[in-house]
């Protein structure tokens, strides 16, 4: 069974030519990037992101400024943003180390 085109907070992204799909869970003290083969019956790649904290679930402060909000957090996240380039590598090291996108086996955890 192929996965939908449109996912709900899933992007895709194409490494060495294949397509998968990811997402990233934020989380207070650490977040989950998810990652599956474009068959969505294949195994999951779950990479705990144990630095990774969602800034919008730390804040820890707030001015109002000439009319403006200003929020500060106290996730000090690197990257401060997860993107692609950030994903690929994870995908490369995972295929290397045994994950298997397009057989059906457990969860794979890097």
């Amino acid at each position: 069974m192929t996965r939908p085109r449109k996912r709900r907070g899933y992007r895709r992204i194409n490494v060495d030519g294949r397509e998968y799909w990811w997402r990233l869970q934020p989380g207070y003290d650490s977040s989950e990037l998810r990652v599956s083969g474009t068959d969505s019956s294949g195994q999951r790649l779950v990479v705990e992101l144990k630095d990774w904290r969602d800034p919008w679930l730390n804040l820890s402060g707030f001015e109002e400024r000439d009319g403006m909000l200003q929020l500060w957090t106290s996730a000090l996240n690197s990257p401060g943003v997860i993107t692609p380039a950030f994903v690929a590598p994870l995908i490369q090291r995972a295929l290397a180390e045994g994950w298997s996108p397009e057989r059906r086996l457990p969860t794979f955890r890097l």
